[in-house]
């Protein structure tokens, strides 16, 4: 898919940009990331990883407890470790710092606590909504990597549930994807491990033109 790929972001293709652990081989090294580009507006385009490129907990030290996006481990473990890990500077200097809204669970009601900003971040239920409105768009299929960490894998699509930003039916569950593709308003806990990391960033098409 690495050879089809444009060299500038068109909504609906792919664009690789970045490198991560993917094949779950070190020895060979890492590999380029493929994004989905979502949408193009002002000279950033949204992408999302086509790939689960990751497995771990919303928060790793919530254990049915409160929790809110800008608290959680995974936005920490997003801006940090996977920034510099899947990221050269001159790469990072490409990647907005964008304004995230944290609304409430639109079913729920859940808090979605204060607005943050990040560079990478997970979508939220509105963003969800918007770029996977028909049920089954949304599934992805997690790396070797990713199964490797803990990737529940339910069948032989490999695919995996992923994580939303929001809220779920209380304030100790986060939203997700479901592995089959369905939104799922009453999510996870936070504290499970197994749920797939699917990370969205916005790029500066003016640093890469």
């Amino acid at each position: 898919a690495q050879e089809t790929s444009p060299d500038f972001p068109v909504v609906g293709e792919t664009f690789v940009f970045g490198r991560y652990e993917q094949d779950n081989d070190p020895d060979n090294g890492t590999e380029p990331i493929e994004w989905r580009v979502l949408a193009i507006e002002d000279n950033a385009a949204l992408l999302i990883s086509e790939y689960n490129l990751d497995a771990m907990a919303y928060d790793e030290k919530t254990y049915n407890s409160a929790i809110t996006w800008e608290a959680c481990s995974l936005r920490r473990w997003l801006n940090d470790n996977f920034l510099n890990t899947a990221f050269t500077k001159e790469e990072q200097g490409s990647i907005l710092l964008s304004a995230i809204k944290n609304e409430d669970n639109s079913y729920y009601g859940t808090k979605g606590g204060s607005d943050t900003e990040d560079r990478i971040f997970l979508l939220s239920i509105a963003e969800t909504e918007k770029y996977f409105p028909v049920y089954g768009t949304g599934k992805a299929i997690s790396t070797a990597y990713a199964k490797a960490h803990g990737a529940y894998i339910v069948d032989a699509s490999g695919t995996t549930g992923w994580w939303l930003r929001s809220p779920g039916f209380n304030t100790g569950s986060v939203a997700a994807m479901t592995q089959g593709g369905q939104l799922g308003y009453i999510g996870f806990f936070a504290w499970a491990w197994n749920i797939a990391v699917r990370p969205a960033l916005c790029l500066d098409l003016k640093t890469i033109r």
